[in-house]
């Protein structure tokens, strides 16, 4: 089986990537289950921040579009 190469240009495509290991992950029986569960672990920790960051990042764009249409400078 193949792998195809993923483009990595926006933090959601990070986002999509990690999920997909994580299900690939799940999905492998043949995996110690041990290293399963911290290689999932992992990948879901580094997950959330991602999705936190992103939250984040939206918000201060709300705002910052809210500023400028009220006129407030830097």
């Amino acid at each position: 089986m193949s792998v195809r190469d993923v483009r990595l240009n926006k933090p959601q495509d990070v986002r999509r990537m990690i999920a997909q290991l994580i299900n690939d992950l799940r999905r492998n029986a043949s995996l110690d289950p041990i290293k399963k569960a911290h290689a999932i672990g992992s990948l879901s920790k580094v997950l959330m921040t991602s999705m936190e960051s992103g939250d984040m990042r939206e918000d201060i764009d709300k705002i910052k579009a809210m500023m400028e249409k009220a006129g407030v400078n830097d």
